[in-house]
């Protein structure tokens, strides 16, 4: 396939989407994540009777995301092309005090953590930030393909609120 001149292998680990022609932007939700492009999810909340901010889930993940490559691939990971993305889902409400997010994640970039060793570092990585205040540490999915329903659960929420959605 071509797009803007740019050839795309048809079932790369490293897109965010199988190729395909959905008829719906529901069904590319439901049927399109590349489940071997987002390796994780991740879950901020903060419990019952209340709500987590849009700021300081912006701020968590990025938190998250600047340890993390400094980790796998060292201070120099810009130089060698190494990314985290995040495809962001809000459930709840801040008002009625139930707003949190779910959280698909993408690392990018050649090496040799498993799945399990990324996910133990992620809650290491949360559970010594500095500014907890009672925020709960992050839980962490991972493996979709031995029962993990995340991914179906997240694509589930895209297609029914797509203004819970923002990318990271």
């Amino acid at each position: 396939m071509i797009t803007n001149a740019v050839a795309i292998p048809n079932n790369s680990i490293d897109q965010a989407f199988h190729i395909g022609a959905y008829e719906t932007v529901s069904d590319a939700w439901k049927h399109g994540l590349n489940k071997d492009y987002w390796t994780h999810g991740i879950t901020l909340n903060l419990g019952n009777d209340l709500s987590v901010s849009e700021r300081n889930a912006r701020r968590r993940l990025n938190y998250i995301r600047i340890h993390l490559l400094k980790e796998m691939f060292g201070n120099n990971f810009r130089r060698k092309g190494a990314k985290i993305r995040f495809l962001v889902f809000k459930q709840g409400d801040y008002k009625t005090f139930n707003q949190h997010f779910h959280v698909l994640m993408a690392i990018e970039g050649n090496h040799n953590w498993s799945a399990q060793s990324i996910a133990a570092w992620i809650m290491t990585i949360d559970a010594q930030r500095t500014e907890k205040s009672w925020d709960k540490i992050v839980h962490v999915d991972w493996d979709w393909k031995k029962g993990n329903r995340f991914h179906s659960y997240v694509s589930r929420e895209a297609t029914s609120n797509p203004d819970t959605l923002w990318v990271m």
